[in-house]
């Protein structure tokens, strides 16, 4: 009896909870890139598995998915991404400099920076900050020096090419915090008025723009 019931048990165990075919796990150098799917060495059948050493994360039929983790050969992590089912980068990007310093974070959206991001130096500082609209700069933007001070604070647009231009007034500083000098950009050009000062905040010249030409110019 005890022989029948294990019998009638094993199978029902098994229609119950069927067996999942796993993927197997690869060292990505045993894998190649090919039309942006990864592939096993020697293999034409898109790789789906775990993906270990230098970058590390999961493929299904050769597109990443979910997050994925890259490594410097010193075994610090260079930078961590994620990836929609459909194996396109989307959500946090965060990357590190060798040394282990924030480099760069901000969002992805369909491929494309969008949003804030944060740019950093080598020795850690911040260096930019500004936001993405599906991978350009729009809005305003600040860089600063290594002393954490503003160097440069102005606005980015897009023309009616879909390129990148300043806008707007922009202001670019010493690094003690005086301004250095100040005036508008139209299409990225010098547009009307821009102001020059020493480092002390006292004007020293003044000159007229006009589609990127001066046409005045005068010092003090």
């Amino acid at each position: 009896m005890k022989i029948t019931r294990k019998l009638v048990f094993l199978p029902l165990l098994v229609f119950l909870f069927p067996v999942v075919s796993m993927g197997e796990t690869v060292d990505r150098k045993e894998l190649v890139v090919r039309d942006n799917l990864y592939y096993k060495k020697f293999s034409d059948l898109p790789f789906t598995g775990t993906v270990t050493g230098k970058q590390q994360g999961e493929a299904v039929e050769g597109k990443r998915v979910g997050v994925w983790l890259n490594f410097y050969s010193t075994g610090q992590l260079s930078s961590r991404l994620h990836f929609s089912s459909d194996g396109i980068r989307n959500g946090e990007y965060v990357s590190y400099t060798q040394n282990g310093c924030l480099w760069s974070k901000g969002n992805i959206v369909d491929g494309k920076k969008d949003g804030w991001w944060f740019e950093y130096r080598e020795d850690c500082g911040l260096e930019k900050k500004g936001q993405y609209d599906n991978g350009s700069r729009v809005g305003q933007w600040t860089i600063y020096h290594q002393n954490g001070k503003k160097r440069i604070e102005g606005t980015w647009g897009i023309d009616d090419s879909n390129d990148n231009v300043r806008e707007g007034l922009w202001v670019y500083y010493f690094k003690n915090g005086q301004v250095h000098m100040k005036g508008s950009y139209k299409g990225s050009s010098l547009d009307g008025p821009w102001f020059h000062y020493n480092e002390s905040g006292d004007l020293v010249r003044k000159n007229i723009w006009k589609n990127g030409t001066v046409v005045e110019d005068e010092e003090y």
